[in-house]
């Protein structure tokens, strides 16, 4: 199970018989974390570092293959890592961070961190990687076919933090 239903007025929480897709793990470049917002039609997942989205419905996953303009970067995280490679790992591979339905518009949002190339010379690392200095928001209509992408590069935003209101979406700088 990767998420649970809780009801708190009632102090009441369940497992949902919800589960990675079955070949979800067999990339060695799989990662556990995710993000998922429920529209009119399911549950829509986004997995860390996978491109695509994945439509939960009835039971079923359905993966939706997303075609990115911006390269997506998988690496393997290596065995044994100290906490030096695991920070280079997150810098250096692509991440999808959050995912947003917009219930006004029926447009679904997520934010795609980009990668950067490690440099010996970036003095903290861990900053680095918790204020990405490029990312991309991408919108997605009804039917989660991609309909456009705004780079934000060398950008003062923090991905992060952003508002949805009824007429659109704006970031607060870092």
């Amino acid at each position: 199970m990767i998420m649970s239903k809780l009801k708190i007025a009632e102090d009441l929480a369940r497992p949902l018989e919800v589960a990675f897709p079955d070949d979800y793990f067999e990339s060695k470049t799989s990662d556990p974390y995710l993000s998922f917002d429920l529209t009119p039609d399911g549950l829509v997942l986004s997995f860390f570092n996978d491109e695509n989205l994945y439509h939960y419905v009835d039971g079923q996953f359905n993966k939706v293959a997303v075609n990115s303009e911006f390269p997506v970067t998988h690496k393997e995280l290596p065995k044994n890592p100290d906490m030096n490679d695991v920070l280079k790992y997150y810098l250096e591979t692509s991440s999808f961070s959050w995912i947003y339905h917009h219930e006004e518009t029926g447009l679904l949002y997520r934010c795609y961190i980009l990668p950067e190339e490690y440099d010996k010379n970036i003095e903290d690392l861990q900053k680095r990687i918790n204020y990405p200095q490029s990312f991309v928001i991408q919108v997605f209509d009804e039917k989660l076919d991609l309909q456009g992408e705004t780079l934000f590069e060398d950008s003062p935003y923090h991905p992060f933090w952003c508002i949805f209101n009824k007429r659109r979406y704006s970031h607060s700088e870092g």
